[in-house]
């Protein structure tokens, strides 16, 4: 078997392979077939593993190592076999590798960003070619646009700008030569940036609390400190105290972000211009943003300009930049005038109105000092103080030029009684007790004088009587009002007013009567008669009646059932005539008995009824419960009108089951209560009776009972 290589060549590309398995040019030859046309033209067979020995470029005679397999899918190739001890491998010399042209993607570089103009030259650094490739005895050569009209150059580039870069090589063993290959494709320049400057302000504050604006006037009579403010180059304004100043055109971020120092220059009466420089401090550049300035002892008037001169340093790239302020006058002004000896005037009418004056109010203000008359909010600011009759005060408070405090008075006058400053009464209803007239000051006014009020009736000699006393009948009089004068009004004359008391309509409330009998069965007798008195302080001359039922008659009911008792008022000039109900006579069926009295039962077909009780206090010589019907989730209360030394109180249900024990207190009136429920359960609806034995203060015992309902 034997190769034969062709026209096969090949561009240096770092690697000896070869493109193609059966590159053009290559065919093999077999010995010992049956038919010379069998495994011809690479039919029957295939070439593996081209390489070549060397891959580098030069002079042909390169040789090519390859394997032939048969192809065993093919007729051919399933016909034959290789002889024992035949090599499958071949070589064949005479190839040619040629040179590449080489391109910028076959080197290795930088193109530096963010550098800044610092007077040094720079530039891309080391070009190296890729690793895949081996070249010797070349020479490469960087060159940068000179920007001058000269042509490239390989001087590192110093001044701001953009910069193209390129490339030469000579003398490979593998590339060709090349001249002006750019390296720096359109939008990636090398660039050298201009340094950047820290921008300043200066400002003043008077005392260190008044900002003045920049290049304006400052007006002193003390010490004066100044501020100047550099920036650091970053994408925001940042001063000495790290502050945020407000966002700056798009420029670098430096890391460290460097130092501002800053030189104060001062030029006073006298000095020299600006451009021989007299320091404040000494010539030393200082890393505080402030100065202090001493006010000397020189004519009001006299004028001081400032500079500062701000330097920004930065170990990176940052060149150090310098930049003068924006110049600052101070001016040394006369010392505030003060306020003590001003002449405060004020002028207008003041009288009581109920409220406080204020500088809405109080605007006729003149300030004098001296010759000169001051103007309010440009000299002086004022507060009223005043709002009852008597002195009232205007405080004012220099500003400005002037300083310290002045006072002012004024006089606010008791306002002059009218009737319609007054709420005075008319008509009040009859209850035993001298009533006045009731005259006082309309809301907000107060400081009213005393009110003198004198009644007028008639004798019966037809002669009027005037008197003091207010009247306690009902009745119409004519009431003599006169009013001393007071902290804050004058006093008003008598004048006449028509007053009247009302015959009153009488209440329960007005009644003491005799207990009514609690709930019982029918006897088929009445009971004792209710008797009603009116309570002591009451004047009365009329009748009084008790009456039953719901036609209120003079006969005592005796039928079961439910019977108000009322007592009719006759009237007379104090009363109106009136039905006022008192209490229920309760009267139950015959054979009716208590739980108690029943050995804790209660008959069969026997319907209970029961009054309700209100629990406002018990009965006279009796003991109660209430309210009845009780509501479960509040509670009963028991009552006694009798002084309770101790005792016991149980509680039974309808079937006799004790439910409850309750202890009472000492007292009268309330003596206990039960929360409706049975060893912390709420109990059931229904009927329930309360029994039990009190003991008196006066140490008699009694055997209580009382029966009331539960209901939801």
């Amino acid at each position: 078997m034997t190769a034969a290589v062709g026209h096969l060549t090949k561009v240096y590309d770092g690697t000896t392979a070869v493109a193609a398995d059966k590159p053009d040019g290559l065919d093999v030859k077999f010995s010992g077939l049956v038919d010379q046309n069998d495994l011809k033209n690479r039919a029957g067979y295939s070439v593996s593993s081209l390489s070549f020995a060397d891959g580098n470029a030069g002079a042909a005679n390169r040789t090519v190592n390859g394997t032939v397999t048969l192809d065993t899918s093919t007729i051919m190739g399933k016909n034959y076999v290789f002889a024992s001890g035949v090599s499958t491998t071949f070589s064949k010399g005479g190839i040619t590798i040629s040179k590449k042209t080489p391109v910028k993607e076959d080197f290795t570089y930088t193109i530096p960003t963010g550098l800044l103009n610092n007077g040094a030259g720079r530039g891309i650094g080391t070009v190296s070619w890729n690793s895949k490739y081996t070249s010797t005895g070349d020479t490469r050569t960087v060159f940068y646009d000179a920007r001058t009209g000269l042509g490239p150059v390989t001087t590192l580039p110093i001044l701001n700008g953009s910069y193209t870069v390129t490339l030469n090589v000579t003398g490979s063993n593998n590339f060709d030569n090349v001249t002006g290959l750019e390296l720096t494709a359109t939008g990636a320049k090398f660039v050298i940036g201009q340094e950047k400057e820290a921008g300043v302000r200066v400002t003043a504050a008077e005392n260190g609390d008044t900002t003045q604006n920049l290049a304006g006037t400052a007006y002193l009579e003390s010490n004066v400190t100044l501020r100047a403010t550099g920036y650091y180059p970053d994408s925001a304004k940042i001063d000495k105290a790290g502050s945020a100043q407000g966002a700056q055109d798009s420029i670098l971020y430096y890391s460290p972000k460097g130092t501002l120092t800053y030189l104060w220059f001062v030029q006073g009466p006298g000095a020299p211009a600006y451009d021989t420089l007299r320091q404040s401090n000494g010539r030393t550049a200082v890393t505080t943003p402030t100065y202090t300035f001493a006010t000397p002892d020189v004519a009001a008037g006299t004028q001081y300009k400032y500079k500062c001169e701000i330097t920004y340093t930065n170990p990176t790239v940052q060149v150090t930049t310098k930049k003068l302020s924006d110049e600052l006058v101070v001016s040394v002004a006369a010392a505030k005038v003060s306020l003590s000896d001003a002449v405060v005037t004020v002028g207008g009418t003041y009288t009581y109105n109920g409220t406080a004056f204020t500088n809405a109010t109080v605007t006729n203000v003149t300030v004098r000092v001296g010759t000169s008359t001051l103007t309010k909010d440009t000299h002086y600011t004022q507060e009223v103080f005043g709002e009852f009759a008597g002195p009232g005060t205007v405080q004012i408070t220099g500003i400005g030029a002037y300083k310290d405090i002045a006072v002012g008075t004024f006089t606010i006058a008791k306002k002059t009684t009218v009737l319609t400053d007054l709420t005075i009464g008319s008509t009040v209803q009859y209850n035993g007790e001298a009533q006045p007239l009731s005259v006082t000051a309309k809301a907000p006014y107060m400081g009213l004088g005393a009110v003198t009020i004198k009644y007028v009736s008639v004798k019966e000699s037809g002669e009027a009587d005037t008197a003091l006393t207010a009247p306690k009948n009902a009745g119409s009089y004519t009431a003599l009002v006169s009013i001393a004068e007071g902290q804050n009004f004058t006093a008003l004359d008598e004048f006449e007013r028509q007053y009247k008391i009302t015959q009153r309509i009488a209440v329960k409330a007005d009644f003491n009567y005799t207990a009514v009998p609690p709930p019982a069965a029918w006897t088929g007798k009445p009971i004792t008669p209710i008797v009603a008195t009116l309570k002591n302080k009451m004047d009365y001359t009329g009748t009084l009646k008790t009456v039953y039922g719901v036609n209120n008659t003079d006969t005592i009911p005796t039928a079961v059932g439910k019977h108000p008792i009322r007592v009719l008022v006759g009237g007379d000039a104090n009363f109106a005539m009136a039905y006022v109900t008192l209490d229920t006579l309760v009267i139950m069926p015959e054979g009716w008995v208590s739980v108690a009295e029943a050995n804790r039962e209660i008959p069969k077909q026997i319907v209970i009824s029961e009054a309700a009780v209100a629990p406002v206090k018990a009965v006279v010589a009796s003991f109660t419960a209430g309210p009845s019907p009780a509501k479960l989730g509040s509670a009963i209360k028991f009552f006694s009108a009798k002084a309770v030394k101790s005792g016991s109180l149980y509680i039974f249900d309808a079937s006799g089951n004790s439910v409850a024990k309750k202890s009472v207190k000492a007292g009268v009136g309330e003596i206990g209560s039960w929360d409706l429920k049975s060893k912390g359960v709420a109990v059931s609806e229904g009927t329930y009776v309360v029994k039990g034995a009190l003991v008196g203060k006066d140490g008699t015992r009694e055997k209580v009972s009382f029966v009331f309902s539960v209901v939801r």
